[in-house]
């Protein structure tokens, strides 16, 4: 769906009131009132160019709405955080940092303020140009990044909002800050879905895919499934307990990606189950702990073993890729950050780790992150229905070295993702 700017500018104040009002459920600030955003006089930057004094910025900001909490005669106003972990918009933090971010030609620049600072200890925000309706998470000690890597700031805030009432984003009470929590069952849904999709285009393109259903009954009566006693008995994460019994197994091929595959219940007896207590010390030390049942690192998609890894030299190195690994299997893992359950690390024939990322690594809606089991879910469907991958009677035909040998192909880019509008933002209200 295209959007007009100002619809997507109208569309953008209607998320961010919703926003606000959301955040200020679970936080603190509570004791106050919501108002609209009123200017005292406009605000110029160094070069007085700024498009902070158009009309287009003053009618775009007299649509937010703002919390003004109640404070006691001779206290200081506190300033209000709202989720992700931003300052609500402030006209005086605007041009903040500006002298220090812009490039040489500031032209393309021009719109650009700090709508949302960034409330933790980092300096920066994110930052929004109102001539364009363009968005960029953004550390303010580099110049801003080229308007290509930009995203619609309706994206960006449907995401903040989605996170938010999903329970992805809380409030901690200890340190006044809103924070992740690492496992929601959002991600898992997320990631069942994008799973399913996965298996029907490769399905769709196996030889012979006509054949009738009782060959594939036939076929896939011999399919095991997982016992959730069975994966209580190893030491993976939570996230890949919970995938593992609610995916389903394909039924007529092995392959899901070049030399990869999903783990079966036999595969998981003969990979954990022998697996030494001292084979892997980063799996049974510094990360697991019973407060932390999802940041068990897991081979959830095992390829091959790997021997020697000339083009790692750090792999086997204290803190390398062989620490996480089970018997030195590449492949996809799951459980390797501890704040993110789903957040997985590929590594290839090579023993690298740099395969299906995003590039640049920065995320344009928030912090730099690593790169979700959805999201690569979905680079993998992509290379499927794209032709990239060919499909045979076992599935996806490619070797496991087809990776190293055409990693460019594996990255995976925010715009591809997220820069494009083509249905309506579902956040609990219309936005037309």
């Amino acid at each position: 769906m295209t959007l007009d700017h100002e619809t997507h500018l109208r569309s953008c104040a209607r998320i961010h009131n919703a926003l606000l009002r959301e955040s200020l459920h679970i936080s603190p600030f509570r004791s106050g009132k919501i108002k609209h955003f009123f200017f005292s006089q406009p605000q110029r930057s160094h070069n007085n160019q700024h498009a902070i004094t158009s009309d287009q910025v003053h009618w775009f900001l007299a649509q937010l709405d703002l919390f003004a909490p109640h404070v006691s005669p001779g206290d200081v106003s506190p300033q209000v955080i709202m989720a992700p972990h931003v300052f609500q918009p402030s006209i005086r933090t605007f041009m903040k940092y500006m002298d220090r971010i812009y490039q040489e030609d500031v032209k393309e620049y021009i719109g650009v303020i700090l709508l949302y600072e960034n409330a933790g200890s980092r300096p920066g925000g994110l930052f929004f140009d109102i001539l364009d309706g363009l968005a960029y998470w953004h550390d303010s000690s580099m110049p801003l990044p080229p308007k290509i890597r930009w995203m619609p700031l309706l994206l960006i805030l449907s995401e903040w909002y989605k996170a938010l009432v999903a329970g992805k984003l809380y409030w901690e009470p200890k340190v006044k800050a809103f924070r992740i929590c690492p496992y929601v069952k959002q991600d898992l849904y997320d990631s069942l879905e994008m799973w399913k999709s996965l298996i029907d285009e490769i399905e769709k393109r196996l030889p012979h895919a006509d054949e009738t259903d009782s060959v594939e009954e036939e076929s896939s009566s011999s399919i095991q499934s997982f016992d959730k006693a069975q994966l209580d008995d190893y030491q993976i994460s939570s996230f890949a307990k919970d995938f593992l019994l609610s995916a389903a197994q394909p039924r007529r091929f092995k392959y899901i990606a070049p030399g990869i595959t999903i783990l079966s219940p036999a595969m998981c007896e003969e990979l954990y189950g022998t697996e030494s207590v001292k084979s892997s010390p980063l799996r049974r030390a510094g990360y697991p702990n019973p407060n932390c049942p999802h940041a068990y690192p897991t081979l959830l998609f095992p390829a091959q073993p790997l021997e020697d890894c000339p083009l790692n030299r750090n792999f086997d190195d204290e803190g390398g890729l062989s620490q996480i690994t089970v018997r030195r299997y590449g492949g996809l893992c799951v459980g390797v950050e501890r704040n993110s359950a789903d957040a997985v690390t590929f590594i290839d024939a090579n023993g690298r780790g740099s395969a299906f990322q995003f590039s640049p690594r920065a995320c344009p809606w928030s912090t730099k992150r690593l790169t979700r089991l959805v999201e690569v879910l979905r680079r993998w469907r992509d290379l499927v229905r794209n032709g990239n991958w060919s499909v045979g009677a076992n599935g996806v035909a490619e070797g496991f070295e087809w990776v190293h040998m055409h990693r460019r192909q594996t990255m995976l880019t925010w715009a591809f993702d997220t820069h494009r509008i083509d249905e309506p933002v579902e956040i609990g209200f219309s936005l037309n």
